[in-house]
């Protein structure tokens, strides 16, 4: 794959392929960008996707073949049957992975997308049921890639896209004829940046980046001075893509223009990277480490843990449920209280509701999700018991 060529992965499900036509036939002959589709098709069925779509844009369209490098102006169709994950910008096939009997193609391929591309990566999730790729668009955004999804009045089917709004971390929500304007706006602001770039990245300096935290400061009463270098420059990154912005000066003059742009950058600071029982290393320290502690309590006597930086609340209700479960091995009448805060109010509501997409079925036992959460509706939800032992509140711990 040619060096800078962005890849964007579309995720599609019922009602898909009408969406897919009209996309492809709104892209331009050389968008120097390279396609990859995901589809729920019957593993058994033969898919005519590369013929359909083939009909509506001069780009190559051809099933993926495992091991093939991507190429930019090219559409790559993953076979039926078939998991897609990227790696070192080469195609990799294998048989579906049904952790606990749920097939999560587009999740797969989004979080490999993440991983391999990282600020390059773009997700769009058009219509279907379900809520297959909210978890892999997390992904994509947590390393500052692009995310988009199908407006839901312009879907045949919402649910899918409307999982994926409902995260609050969506760049553009458009329909199908829509999004290839936006998607080049946004690629050509990743060229133009490009410009301005060393090895390290995005050339900001520091008296330019202390008035853009002013600002921000200003604006929402947090100070991000602490934060890494590292971060804040694919932060600000991202949004000079987006307005096609080639230079941080240029950014902090837009910023004074358009004030609630300091909004958008705040919520754009804040993202999270979080899963549940994320860094099973860490978790498993933990789990060998809590008989100690615990025997140290009396019975009856509250147990009581702080969990800053919740964001959507995996890693707090990981916690109560990994206590849980050692109590109950130590045989120890201990009530459990995990106090979990975080900067970001949405992330916080969204942590109260403890229900997630069952794409953390991949990060979950099928033991854990049996016992700690119910399954409804294309969605898990975090039982009462394990909900009432979590506490959140918006708090800033700097």
């Amino acid at each position: 794959m040619e060096p800078g060529c962005p890849v964007v992965g579309i995720g599609a499900s019922a009602g898909g392929l009408e969406a897919l036509e009209i996309f492809f036939s709104h892209v331009p002959p050389d968008p120097g960008i390279a396609f990859i589709i995901v589809s729920h098709i019957d593993p058994h069925a033969t898919s005519f996707l590369p013929e359909l779509i083939g009909r509506t844009t001069p780009l190559s369209v051809r099933e993926a073949i495992d091991g093939r490098r991507l190429e930019p102006n090219e559409v790559v169709v993953t076979p039926p049957g078939k998991a897609l994950t990227i790696e070192q910008g080469r195609v990799h096939l294998r048989g579906i992975v049904i952790p606990h009997s749920i097939p999560l193609p587009i999740d797969t391929l989004f979080r490999s997308l993440a991983d391999d591309q990282q600020a390059k990566s773009i997700g769009i999730v058009l219509s279907g049921t379900g809520t297959d790729g909210t978890l892999g668009l997390q992904a994509i955004k947590s390393v500052a890639g692009m995310a988009m999804a199908q407006a839901p009045q312009s879907a045949k089917f919402p649910g899918m896209p409307q999982s994926a709004i409902d995260t609050g971390l969506m760049d553009y929500i458009l329909s199908p004829d829509q999004m290839p304007a936006a998607l080049l706006r946004y690629v050509q602001g990743l060229c133009l940046s490009r410009g301005v770039e060393t090895a390290a990245g995005l050339i900001i300096s520091p008296e330019v980046l202390q008035k853009i935290l002013s600002l921000v400061q200003a604006r929402t009463d947090h100070s991000f001075a602490a934060y890494k270098m590292s971060t804040m420059r694919r932060r600000l990154e991202r949004r000079l893509h987006q307005h096609q912005i080639d230079r941080p000066e240029h950014y902090l003059r837009y910023l004074r223009e358009y004030p609630e742009e300091l909004e958008e950058l705040f919520h754009e600071l804040l993202i999270g990277v979080t899963s549940f029982f994320r860094d099973p290393d860490a978790f498993a320290a933990l789990a060998a480490a809590f008989p100690e502690l615990l025997r140290t309590k009396r019975n009856g006597e509250p147990v009581r843990v702080w969990a800053p930086g919740c964001s959507t609340g995996e890693e707090a209700y990981s916690l109560a449920i990994l206590l849980q479960e050692s109590l109950e091995q130590m045989q120890k009448p201990c009530p459990v209280q995990v106090f979990a805060t975080d900067l970001d109010d949405r992330a916080i509501e969204i942590a109260r509701l403890g229900r997630y997409p069952e794409g953390i079925a991949a990060d979950v036992s099928a033991e854990r999700l049996q016992r700690f959460f119910t399954h409804e509706d294309k969605f898990y939800q975090i039982v009462r018991d394990i909900r009432e032992k979590v506490v959140f509140a918006p708090h800033n711990c700097w």
